[in-house]
């Protein structure tokens, strides 16, 4: 499974990472990577053209590629209150 984050050094991606690194995919039987994909919206569209399999990125990106939300869904809040 491919993971796209737009950076590494924001705290607002780091649990996507982290449980990447930490080995909670793996424990789960998920071959998981991390993948440096920037600008967010660049990670929504390589989800949407099937390159990559989730983005851990702001939801209302999502948009730029997913117009009215068609064919995306939010999984979770990575991170609350980090702005």
């Amino acid at each position: 499974m491919k993971i796209a984050i737009p950076d590494l050094v924001s705290p607002s991606y780091f649990p996507a990472e982290a449980a990447v690194e930490l080995g909670c995919f793996a424990a789960r039987g998920i071959d998981a990577q991390i993948e440096l994909m920037s600008p967010v919206e660049r990670a929504y569209e390589a989800m949407r053209d099937g390159a990559v399999d989730l983005v851990a990125g702001s939801a209302h990106s999502a948009l730029s590629a997913f117009p009215r939300w068609a064919g995306a869904k939010l999984l979770c809040a990575q991170s609350q209150g980090m702005y």
